[in-house]
């Protein structure tokens, strides 16, 4: 894995950091969904960036 990082250039580095960082919100989205399905979806949405900004617990 480490050398398969070092061949990539940075704008793949940064290509790969943004699909881990999409997949990651989709799985905070549906898991907020399920926890919530009551909420609207700016409710949720609002849940998601709360978590993923590390402050799920305010």
């Amino acid at each position: 894995m480490i050398e398969v990082l070092r061949r990539m250039t940075p704008a793949q580095k940064m290509e790969a950091l943004d699909n881990i960082w999409l997949s990651a919100q989709e799985f905070v989205r549906a898991g907020v969904r399920h926890q919530y399905p009551e909420w609207t979806q700016a409710e949720q949405a609002a849940e998601v960036v709360k978590r993923m900004m590390g402050r799920s617990g305010e």
